[in-house]
């Protein structure tokens, strides 16, 4: 499909669905703003992996940082995006954009969640190891 706008001076600007803007009812709509945009509305971050961090961070955050950083790095998959309208998915400009949005919510979903779980074990460590260096020695 190519949209064609011509001008009262006869110039034209041309635009198909390729481009990063779309033409609807006489207006023009920045796809890609439009995608980051929906990306934050839908995209929640569900099934990101958090679980397996918080998890495995518990037993200690050397061991956590290894799914951090293989949650961190994979893309949402389609099924996870909820994403509302096929339609615009189609859209290469809008897809990009939304998919770019979703994964940079993910990642930051993903990195708090080793932070605060991490954040803890080093409390409970200094915790414990306060609590021993309180202990009077036996001689």
């Amino acid at each position: 499909d190519v949209l064609i706008i011509v001008y009262e001076n006869g110039s034209k600007d041309i635009f198909n669905e390729s481009q990063s803007t779309f033409i609807t009812n006489n207006s023009t709509i920045d796809m890609a703003a439009k995608g980051k945009d929906d990306a934050k509305i839908n995209y929640k971050g569900k099934k990101s992996g958090t679980f397996w961090i918080a998890t495995s961070s518990i037993i200690s955050p050397f061991i956590g940082i290894i799914p951090a950083l293989a949650c961190a790095l994979r893309e949402p998959s389609d099924k996870n995006l909820k994403y509302r309208d096929p339609e615009l998915m189609k859209n290469n400009t809008y897809n990009k954009a939304y998919v770019e949005e979703a994964h940079n919510i993910k990642k930051r979903k993903v990195w708090k969640c080793y932070g605060i779980v991490s954040g803890f074990w080093v409390i409970g460590i200094s915790a414990i190891l306060v609590q021993f260096s309180q202990q009077p020695s036996v001689n």
